[in-house]
Parts: structure tokens; C-alpha cells; sequence
């Protein structure tokens, strides 16, 4: 009866599967459509000024970007890196700063210009750090939305079926009984 009942949940759990997924990932296509807008221009300035966005601001951003001309993922960075590792923060940021005008979503730039003004001597250099921040955090905040949406749908549907949890528990204890536990010295 037991293995009925796990099987039962699992065939549930996969069969609500493609539609709990397909809910928990961004509007592909509307955020297709916006980016070729003046909107997304007007958005990439507000996101460029490091003002605050909102959720769904920061998520048609981040996934707009990859659809912009001149978008390039693989490109190499290699300098930026160099200058931040050579310890000359104001090369490191300049370059940064030139790198994030065509790929302004770039997480590894973002936190190396961010780094960078911060640490750097030049108070006007330094004066940007706080815009960084803002703009750091807001893609990382829309990429880990889609992390959070994809796992609370495993939660929701794993917890379709509490009995289901009850069981593996039960299950996994019986096959793993627990070791005596002692209290103080063996001694």
C-alpha cells in the first residue's frame, strides 16, 4: 500500500510539473517585446542612474539585455580583471565603467566596478560605489527571483502530499537506524 501511495504522489508531482515550471519563469515574450521599446531605453537610464527598480523592472532588464545589439555573453574581460588584481582601482573601475556602457547586466563587471569604487582613493570614483550597489543588487535580486519561484514550486508540489513526506521519512529511518546516542564521557 505504502509504495501505491508513493507512487501515486510522485505521477502527481510530475504530471503538475510543466505548468508549475512554466509559471515560475519570467514572460519571454513580453519581455521580448519591450525591449525593442523606448521603455527599456528609458528603464536602462533609471537602472544606469542606480535608482531603485522594482521587481519586475529589474527582471525585464536583466533578461532584455540578452536581446540588445552588440549583446555578446562570451566576451572577455580579461583587463578589468587585471587592473583589480594589479591593485590600480581607478584603471580597474574606468574599465569596468566602459565594459558595463554595452553589457549593463553583467554581474562579474558590476561587482568588479562596485569593488573597485569602493576601494578606490579618488572620491569621485568612490562617490559611484553607492550606485553600484543598487545596480549589483537589483540583478542579483531578479536572478535569484527565478531561483526562489522554481523552488517554491518544489516545495509546493512535494507538499501536495504531507503523507508522502511522512512516508520517505519512515522509510529513510528504517533503513538508516540511528546509532545510540551517549551523553557525557565513554570513560
Amino acid at each position: 500500500m505504502k509504495h501505491l501511495i508513493l507512487a501515486a504522489a510522485t505521477a502527481l508531482a510530475i504530471a503538475t510539473a510543466p505548468a508549475n515550471i512554466s509559471a515560475a519563469q519570467p514572460d519571454h515574450a513580453a519581455i521580448a517585446a519591450q525591449a525593442k521599446t523606448s521603455s527599456y531605453t528609458d528603464l536602462l537610464k533609471k537602472f544606469k542612474d542606480g535608482k531603485q527598480l522594482t521587481e519586475a523592472e529589474a527582471t525585464t532588464l536583466y533578461y532584455g539585455s540578452a536581446l540588445q545589439p552588440g549583446f555578446t555573453p562570451d566576451k572577455d574581460y580579461t583587463p578589468v580583471i587585471a587592473a583589480y588584481n594589479s591593485g590600480d582601482m581607478k584603471r580597474a573601475y574606468n574599465l569596468a565603467n566602459e565594459a558595463l556602457a554595452s553589457d549593463p547586466t553583467n554581474l562579474a563587471l558590476l561587482f568588479k566596478a562596485y569593488a573597485a569604487a569602493s576601494a578606490s582613493a579618488d572620491p569621485n570614483i568612490k562617490a559611484q560605489a553607492p550606485a553600484f550597489q543598487t545596480r549589483l543588487l537589483a540583478i542579483c535580486d531578479a536572478k535569484l527571483q527565478m531561483v526562489e519561484k522554481f523552488l517554491v514550486f518544489i516545495l509546493q508540489s512535494s507538499a501536495v502530499h504531507p503523507l508522502l513526506h511522512e512516508q520517505c521519512r519512515h522509510e529513510m529511518i528504517l533503513q538508516n537506524p540511528p546509532t545510540a546516542c551517549t551523553f557525557g564521557s565513554t570513560t
